[in-house]
């Protein structure tokens, strides 16, 4: 992995133990998401080198944000996607974690289990679902952004390595500091892709609604594996969450990302790889929040 970091060209900042919060603050916001929920629904617990799990949202409710958990795996399974998907018959969030290949071929054969959460609630004014597909080809990152609409609001975000295959991992999945859009990006794992990827990033719109902010935490900088958790604002519940790590490239991954019950908290935990990163990285949590 060592070899390849001259090409990927990361500046590193220094690293803020606290938890920080921006307010977007419209002139007029809409009504706030009415019958918010919170859903889950786990895998079966096997051996398998890939999976995908999905939480469907109840009847006439839409997908907001959500998330994902990797339980019983160590170092060597990544969430490569987390996103919301909307369809005429129903909407679910959708999460695949795939065993990563070691540098001599081998693997993880383990058990292990996923789970994905969902956030759901009736339509929000304005609500609509838009995303970006990056370049694909062999490079050893790729990263694209997605923005809403002229006037409207960032309230859930997902993003995906596309093919899913364990050869890349999300770095970031990062709603902007004015919720007006959404970046993704991935990195190769210390095996290089034999196939062609990518990256696509989404982003759940609305118009504004009361109390909108992003709120964030960061951990220390330091060479261990990372927990950090941000909430909410009083009287403000989780419409989305995301994460960001700085700089493992590929060296470590998101394992969980999730919210709590009630919509109060997000957590985030990131693990370096099975050879470890030699140097300090950080991981960063992100919630959006509103009444």
């Amino acid at each position: 992995m060592v070899n390849r970091v001259g090409r990927r060209l990361v500046s590193v900042g220094a690293s803020v133990a606290l938890a920080s919060g921006v307010a977007v603050s419209p002139a007029a916001p809409a009504a706030a998401v009415p019958s918010m929920v919170f859903v889950t629904a786990t895998s079966p617990i096997d051996t398998r080198l890939g999976r995908t799990q999905v939480v469907h949202c109840p009847p006439g409710r839409r997908i907001l944000g959500g998330g994902g958990y990797v339980g019983g795996a160590g170092r060597e399974v990544v969430i490569d996607t987390m996103i919301p998907v909307s369809t005429p018959t129903g909407d679910y969030f959708e999460v695949n974690a795939s065993a990563t290949t070691r540098a001599d071929g081998t693997g993880f054969r383990g058990e292990w289990f996923l789970v994905a959460y969902g956030i759901c609630g009736h339509a929000p004014a304005g609500l609509e679902y838009v995303s970006a597909v990056s370049a694909t080809g062999f490079e050893s990152t790729y990263g694209v952004s997605v923005s809403c609409p002229a006037g409207k609001r960032v309230i859930g975000v997902g993003g995906e390595v596309t093919p899913a295959f364990g050869f890349a991992v999300l770095d970031d999945v990062l709603p902007v500091t004015t919720l007006t859009s959404v970046r993704v990006t991935a990195f190769e794992t210390e095996t290089d892709s034999p196939v062609r990827w990518g990256v696509k990033a989404h982003a759940v719109c609305a118009d504004p609604i009361p109390g909108l902010a992003l709120v964030s935490a960061t951990s220390p900088s330091d060479s261990a594996d990372k927990t950090v958790g941000v909430s909410c604002p009083t009287g403000t519940r989780v419409h989305g969450l995301g994460a960001s790590l700085a700089p493992p490239l590929g060296e470590a991954a998101i394992t969980a990302l999730y919210p709590s019950q009630p919509l109060e908290h997000v957590r985030l935990e990131a693990r370096e790889d099975f050879t470890r990163y030699a140097g300090n990285w950080t991981a960063r949590v992100h919630a959006i929040c509103a009444t």
